[in-house]
């Protein structure tokens, strides 16, 4: 299947770190309005199943860049920001400092980078690629803690102003689904505190003729687990939907509005129009050493403890695990990841 031909010279490009697909609108999310995100996935082509291979950002971002070089950088990751060192790439960055929640969406860490990026844009033309990466759900969760409340008040929970990203394993205790739905709470504040933000710099590269008709490209670096497989938080051992799944929304002004559903890697997205394609299967590795096949109707996992099958899209999160019961297609998957071909280049 060929892909359609979202990119020409000089996008621009806004990551979203820790940004799952499923947390959007545009993805299936009814608990939240994401309508920014809506608007752009309904304007544009919007890539259905778009994983990363990786939660390196280092390892990404070498992918990545080596698809789309950008000659600027905005971002507050001062991890991301050292990876342009050596690289022609210039780089404007700034330092989060919140410790307690904003009291509007206006003074959240996002909105300051937004503000750095329009500005940076405002000072001269960038004529090449022009990136932003958002720490985002990687960073201070600072979103108004009112907006969290109003989510979790059905349940009665009360939450204390905390800025803190969750990270952590699961346990046994009684307390586990109360803290997660805490913790999923306050991550739909922080994305309604995004779509926010994300429309100001829209309506602001909109209004700006050197930029409005530039593509654009908002996606997510690499997912977070709110509860799957026994984790909550954005590094895990082993890369399941949950972190490797990631939206992928492209606005050309060329293409026609349209869903793509083909199996595709970010980088697939970011390449010239001449080496786009997509893939019949995907295959990525995880810290823990176990490798995942993804094809159209499976994934495949991989483990020293044994394989794990699963139908996709139907198990979104891997939930029940068919291995013992598809003998003859647990051993084409089982091939096809001895063959070590479409691994993320």
């Amino acid at each position: 299947m060929s892909l359609p031909s979202p990119i020409v010279p000089a996008p621009i490009v806004l990551v979203f770190d820790g940004l799952r697909a499923s947390a959007l609108g545009a993805y299936g999310n009814s608990v939240i309005e994401t309508s920014t995100f809506n608007r752009l996935a309904a304007d544009g082509v919007a890539y259905d199943w778009c994983h990363v291979p990786t939660t390196s950002l280092d390892k990404l971002y070498a992918l990545l860049w080596s698809s789309v070089t950008p000659s600027l950088l905005v971002t507050d990751d001062g991890d991301v920001a050292r990876l342009t060192n050596g690289l022609s790439i210039a780089c404007a960055t700034r330092q989060q400092s919140a410790t307690q929640p904003a009291d509007l969406f206006s003074g959240t860490e996002l909105a300051q980078l937004a503000q750095l990026f329009c500005n940076r844009l405002d000072e001269a033309a960038i004529d090449g690629p022009i990136w932003l990466h958002a720490k985002a759900f990687a960073g201070v969760w600072d979103s108004p803690t009112e907006v969290a409340q109003s989510l979790a008040d059905e349940d009665g929970a009360e939450l204390a102003p905390n800025v803190t990203v969750p990270e952590y394993e699961i346990g046994d205790d009684n307390t586990s689904d109360d803290r997660i739905f805490i913790d999923t709470c306050r991550y739909h504040a922080e994305l309604i505190a995004i779509d926010a933000v994300l429309e100001g710099v829209v309506g602001w590269l909109a209004e700006h003729d050197t930029y409005r008709e530039r593509p654009l490209i908002v996606c997510g670096s690499r997912g977070f687990a709110l509860g799957e497989h026994g984790v909550v938080g954005i590094l895990p051992k082993s890369l399941l939907s949950e972190h490797t799944h990631v939206p992928c929304l492209v606005i050309n002004h060329t293409d026609r509005t349209q869903r793509d559903a083909s199996l595709v890697w970010l980088t697939n997205v970011l390449c010239p129009t001449s080496q786009q394609k997509s893939h019949s299967h995907l295959i990525w590795s995880a810290p823990n050493g176990s490798t995942c096949v993804r094809t159209a109707r499976w994934l495949l996992q991989q483990t020293t403890d044994g394989n794990r099958l699963f139908v996709k899209p139907d198990d979104r999160w891997e939930a029940n695990d068919v291995a013992s019961l598809c003998a003859d297609e647990l051993a084409e998957l089982m091939t096809l990841a001895a063959s070590e071909s479409d691994v993320a280049s």
